[in-house]
This record gives C-alpha cells, structure tokens and sequence, in this order.
C-alpha cells in the first residue's frame, strides 16, 4: 500500500516531463477524470464481487498486488504515452487489495477487537502515505536527471516484497484454524 499511495506524490512531475510531455489537461483526465480513476473504481467494485463467486479473498488480493507490481514496471519503462495508458489498464486492479485485506483481518479478529484492529490499520496507512510521499518525491528527485522511472521501479520492488510476504500468508492461512470459520461474503 505504501508504494501504491506514494507514488502519485510525483506522478504529475513525471508526466510533464519528456517524452510524456502531458499538458495539465491532459494530466487531469488522464488521473482524475477518465482513465485511472474512474475506470479502476469500476473494475474494483465489479472485480472484487465477481472475483469472490469464484476464488478465495486471498488470491484475490495476489491478484491485485501482482497487478500493481505489472502497473508500476510498465510506468517505470514506459518509451511512450500509450503505455502510460496500458499500465493504467493493468492497474486498474491494484488498489483491490487493500480492501480485501482488510477485510481477511476483520474476519480473523474478534468482534470485541474490531475498533482497535481498525484504528490500527488507518494509524499504519497514514504513516505509509506521509513516508511514501516523501520517499517517492527523494528518489525521484535524485534519478531523474539519469533516469526518470527509477521511483517506479523502486515502489514496484516494495511491491513485490509485500506479494512475497502475502503468498506466505496465505500459504499459513491455508493451514490454520482461523480458515475454519472463514467464509466468503455473500
């Protein structure tokens, strides 16, 4: 999560410069208006709920991390503009992960430990959304005269340890009690 918030700190920075040379108008549709936003709000909501007919929540927030690591390389390396819109594309899944854990978490904890699960959950993401920005707005301003998407590529390395780290947890899930009483909302 934190590399996923983190990096739209410079994503305008990186769109104004070459060979994206994005107008602001440009900018504002390609992050608020159309493409990402709105697309990857769509395909989430819709995603999520046909995706949980079929497969644990656990392989569906695999689905979404693997999807934000695809988005963040083809940022990284993008030669063009229409590969911006590709990666885009890819990601439109990527943020579906952080509900889902969210909810795999609520489900493993107790009712009388919600509030304390959830206050917990908002302290950790607001620190990696105050760090993320910071460090995202460091790198780039440290490799952007030698390469411009090194921050991309470097959030899509936090990216892929946070995959790692999932796929353990789900390989222990698979083999704990907590699966027991877990189940898919309906």
């Amino acid at each position: 999560m934190m590399a996923k918030l983190g990096i739209f700190a410079i994503e305008a920075f990186y769109l104004l410069g070459f060979p994206y040379c994005f107008t602001p108008e440009k900018i504002s549709v390609f992050e608020t208006s159309t493409v990402k936003a709105c697309l990857a709000e769509i395909v989430i909501l819709l995603g999520i709920k046909l995706m949980q007919r079929c497969m644990a929540d656990e392989f569906i927030a695999v689905i979404g991390t693997a999807t934000s690591v695809a988005m963040l390389i083809l940022f990284g390396k993008a030669p063009s503009d229409i590969y911006l819109y590709i990666a885009a594309a890819v990601g439109c899944f990527g943020m579906a992960a952080i509900p889902i854990l969210r909810g795999i978490m609520s489900k493993m904890t107790p009712s009388h430990k919600q509030g304390v699960l959830f206050g917990s959950i908002s302290v950790v993401e607001n620190i990696c959304n105050l760090t993320s920005s910071v460090m995202a707005g460091a790198i780039y301003s440290e490799t952007v005269g030698f390469y411009r998407g090194t921050a991309y590529l470097v959030f899509a390395g936090f990216i892929t340890v946070a995959l790692l780290l999932l796929l353990v947890i789900v390989k222990d899930l698979r083999k704990s009690d907590y699966r027991k009483d877990y189940k898919i909302l309906q």
